[in-house]
C-alpha cells in the first residue's frame, strides 16, 4: 500500500493527470471516499492524463456510466445509486471489466463480489478543505509494484 498527501486541488489535479498516464487496457480502480471528497475530480484529471477532453468528464450519478474515447477507452461509473452488485450484471457493466479499456469505478463497496480481483483500490480523506490523502492499495502484485514505481517517481 501507498499513502500520498496532496496539499489542495492543484495538487490533487497534477497526481491524477500522471496518474492517467500509468493506466493500460484492462485496468479497474475503485474510488472509495466520502461524498465530496474528490473523486469525480480524480477522474476528470487522469482523463486528461489518458488523452480525454476533460470538459466531457461528468458525474455518471444518474446515468451510472458514462464512456469517454481516448486512447484508451475510459468507462466511468457511480454505484452510487445501486441497490445491489447483482445489478451489474443485469445491465451488462461486468463485461466492461474485461474490456480493453480502463474502468474507474465510484462507490465500488456496492458491488465489492461483482468486480475482478485485480483491481486497485484508491481511498480518499479529506484533511481539510482542499487538502486530500490518498491510500492506494491492491491484491495484485502488479499493480503493486506500478503504484510503488509510480510514486516513488512522482514524488
Amino acid at each position: 500500500m501507498a499513502e500520498i498527501i496532496l496539499e489542495n486541488i492543484e495538487a490533487t489535479s497534477r497526481f491524477a493527470k500522471a496518474f492517467g498516464q500509468l493506466l493500460q487496457p484492462d485496468d479497474v480502480v475503485c474510488l472509495q471516499g466520502d461524498l465530496g471528497s474528490g473523486k469525480t475530480a480524480f477522474t476528470r484529471a487522469a482523463a486528461i492524463g489518458m488523452g480525454i477532453d476533460s470538459r466531457l468528464v461528468a458525474s455518471p450519478s444518474f446515468a451510472i456510466m458514462h464512456q469517454y474515447s481516448g486512447k484508451i477507452p475510459l468507462y466511468h461509473f457511480d454505484f452510487y445509486r445501486l441497490g445491489s452488485g447483482g445489478e451489474i450484471i443485469e445491465l451488462g457493466f461486468d463485461e466492461l471489466f474485461y474490456a480493453a479499456g480502463v474502468c474507474i469505478i465510484e462507490w465500488p463497496e456496492i458491488a465489492d463480489g461483482f468486480l475482478p480481483e485485480n483491481r486497485l483500490i484508491i481511498e480518499f480523506t479529506a484533511l481539510d478543505e482542499n487538502r486530500r490523502q490518498l491510500a492506494l492499495s491492491s491484491a495484485n502484485q502488479a499493480w503493486e509494484e506500478r503504484i510503488k514505481q509510480f510514486i516513488s517517481t512522482y514524488r
